[in-house]
């Protein structure tokens, strides 16, 4: 019996001093230390393995002889324990812990702590101060219509500190051409702030109106009207239009040349010098009989452009309201023959109103070159 109470005694004391080496572990120990120095408790095959070096051995079957103890009243006494039988656990031994370590912030405080798993008790514990904000400087520009800003954030919990207001801008005003005009619509100015669009006023660009001009023409003759087609020039215009023009005869008697832009009022008389200085065109009609009138002129005056007629022109004669209508087939210079009784072309050799052609009109006047043989200009123009 002195021998269990013996063993017992040991292990108790053993035990309040490993429990004390615990608590002070965890005043000075680091958290490795801290799980380095965890004691493992462990009966088996009833002998108790301390990691401090501490064994003690217990036989599986105590006999205790009466004759040695002197307190005893029996002879013999026998103390048996089962080899499973472990040691009562009035303590936990900390073998398995749980390391919690929550990082500070520039919010929150963060802290490290041991806890064991079995017994749930705080066995190391430290608190850790906040972090400083991280701050940076940023600017809100402002604009014409709005202030703007600048402060210190922190990057990571987005706390805002010397916040400074920025005054607004002043309007930055321009005219611009929002819609040209056109030949036929009106066009638009505004005069907008460049930054934020603010349109202060608005004033109108008138039409243009169309500019017309010729691009062709077909002149009007007394059978028929002339015709001018016209395009506006202006920018980005294709408008096009066409107009009819009426031929409008000077005089009642009108002789009509379009080749040289000859429009006259030729009177009926008879072809001679006296008339002919008097009247400028002279037309007798009846000189040859027929369908043949015959044109006297000053090469000085309306007859000046006869020489620019050429073979083939086209010559309209009105007389009362009816039209005809020749074709040029001679036209060349002229000269006098036999005493002034007939007037030879220079180069036809054809007598001007002698000859064979019929339903024609004949032309005479000075030729410009006084000096020269040839110096008169006739015209024989055909009817068709």
């Amino acid at each position: 019996m002195r021998v269990f109470n013996a063993i017992m005694l040991t292990i108790t004391a053993v035990c309040i001093i490993l429990t004390a080496f615990l608590f002070e572990v965890q005043d000075t120990a680091t958290d490795e230390e801290l799980l380095a120095s965890v004691i493992v408790l462990e009966q088996k095959n009833s002998k108790i393995d301390i990691e401090e070096n501490i064994d003690i051995d217990v036989e599986e079957n105590i006999k205790i002889d009466s004759t040695n103890n002197e307190d005893s009243a029996e002879n013999t006494e026998k103390i048996e324990e089962d080899k499973s039988e472990k040691i009562p656990e009035f303590f936990c031994i900390h073998k398995t812990v749980d390391i919690k370590n929550v990082s500070p912030t520039c919010t929150t405080v963060g802290e490290e702590k041991v806890i064991c798993i079995d017994c749930e008790e705080i066995l190391y514990e430290k608190n850790l101060e906040k972090i400083p904000h991280q701050y940076v400087t940023k600017t809100i520009a402002s604009t014409c219509t709005k202030a703007g800003e600048t402060y210190d954030v922190c990057e990571d919990c987005g706390e805002k500190t010397n916040i400074k207001t920025l005054n607004p801008k002043s309007h930055i005003t321009k005219e611009i051409t929002v819609k040209n005009s056109t030949c036929t619509t009106n066009g638009e100015i505004q005069t907008r702030c460049t930054l934020c669009n603010l349109v202060f006023n608005s004033k109108i660009i008138p039409a243009k109106n169309h500019n017309w001009t010729v691009y062709s023409k077909t002149n009007a003759t007394p059978l028929e009207n002339g015709l001018k087609l016209y395009k506006c020039t202006n920018k980005n215009c294709t408008v096009k239009k066409e107009e009819k023009t009426a031929f409008t005869p000077v005089g009642t008697t009108n002789l009509y040349i379009p080749s040289i832009s000859f429009n006259k009022e030729v009177v009926l008389a008879d072809c001679n010098q006296s008339n002919t200085d008097k009247y400028d065109i002279c037309c007798d009609l009846d000189l040859l009989k027929g369908d043949n009138p015959v044109f006297f002129g000053h090469n000085t005056r309306s007859f000046s452009q006869l020489h620019k007629i050429k073979v083939g022109d086209i010559i309209y004669f009105t007389v009362n309201g009816k039209t005809s209508v020749y074709k040029v087939t001679i036209s060349e210079k002229a000269t006098v023959v036999n005493g002034g009784t007939e007037i030879r072309g220079f180069s036809s050799g054809v007598d001007l109103l002698y000859n064979d052609i019929d339903n024609a009109i004949r032309f005479f006047t000075c030729y410009y070159d006084i000096f020269s043989t040839a110096n008169r200009w006739m015209i024989i123009a055909e009817k068709i």
